[in-house]
């Protein structure tokens, strides 16, 4: 089930957009009404979606809640607001909202614009997950590219706690696969069957 925060300093909206949440079947997790208590309630509860009233009265507007929200816990956020002048809406733009609802909040356009700001966050999500394994996976490669103190004697290789450890296992463990085993060209052609030893011809 979505968990939902509204944000909006009028309480009888509040109210009356809690109830059509709650019928559409979702969860709210909070309803406050600063931008403060916003910004707190975002961070503890790590709602799927804000929706986020613009004007919250006296203090920090929604937009500057909506861009502490983005910098600290990058939950998507639906402003909601009743005034459309060309300053409020290059504002609101700049710290990326998911959408936009125009108040009061109407059932036929609310199940949309979530249902967008769900599907949206989830591609995002998964963006920043593989764009963390590609990064990830090429500080690995960097790592294994750079010198690898290898004993000369057993082909150890000294890791980065300062241990000696088995080279197959220590590229197993650094590219997170499988390690296969075979005989090179070289050692096949002076392969002792009898003594079951290998070395160059």
């Amino acid at each position: 089930m979505p968990r939902l925060l509204i944000v909006e300093d009028e309480r009888i909206a509040a109210a009356a957009l809690e109830h059509q949440l709650a019928r559409a079947g979702y969860e709210v997790v909070g309803n406050v009404g600063k931008a403060d208590a916003a910004v707190t309630a975002a961070v503890e509860q790590a709602p799927d979606v804000v929706l986020m009233d613009i004007n919250l009265g006296a203090g920090p507007d929604g937009i500057e809640a909506a861009r502490q929200i983005r910098d600290r816990c990058r939950t998507a956020v639906i402003f909601l607001t009743a005034y459309s002048d060309e300053e409020t809406l290059r504002r609101a733009q700049e710290v990326a909202p998911f959408g936009y609802l125009r108040k009061p909040v109407h059932s036929r356009d609310l199940q949309p614009a979530l249902q967008m700001a769900l599907a949206r966050a989830a591609l995002e999500r998964e963006r920043e997950e593989l764009l963390a394994s590609l990064q990830a996976a090429q500080a690995e490669i960097e790592v294994l590219r750079s010198f690898l103190p290898l004993c000369a004697w057993c082909r150890r290789v000294r890791n980065d706690e300062g241990y000696w450890e088995d080279l197959a296992h220590y590229v197993t463990r650094k590219l997170g696969g499988e390690v296969s085993h075979g005989i090179c060209d070289s050692c096949a052609t002076g392969f002792d069957e009898e003594s079951g030893s290998a070395g160059p011809g």
